[in-house]
């Protein structure tokens, strides 16, 4: 992949996560920190978030559904981590 498909993911996946406070489902998520890094061929896509009451894993794998659909037509490979700050 080159540097131009790299951007893409990056710029797509930074577009998603703060993107996702302003759905009904997540309006309650603060973004903490979101993070693009290569790794060999892929990817790194890392974001934390927050919310009252606590972050738990059903709400990560909320998340993380979310954000693969939205990246589903990014051609680069990447992997992705969402956690919380705690």
């Amino acid at each position: 992949m080159n540097a131009d498909g790299r951007r893409s993911l990056e710029s797509a996946f930074e577009r998603a996560a703060l993107g996702l406070p302003h759905e009904a489902e997540f309006r309650d998520v603060e973004i903490v920190a979101h993070r693009a890094r290569r790794h060999g061929r892929t990817t790194e896509l890392a974001l934390t978030v927050d919310r009252a009451g606590g972050v738990d894993l059903a709400l990560c794998e909320r998340l993380a559904a979310r954000l693969n659909a939205l990246l589903q037509d990014e051609p680069e490979a990447y992997t992705l981590e969402v956690e919380s700050p705690g």
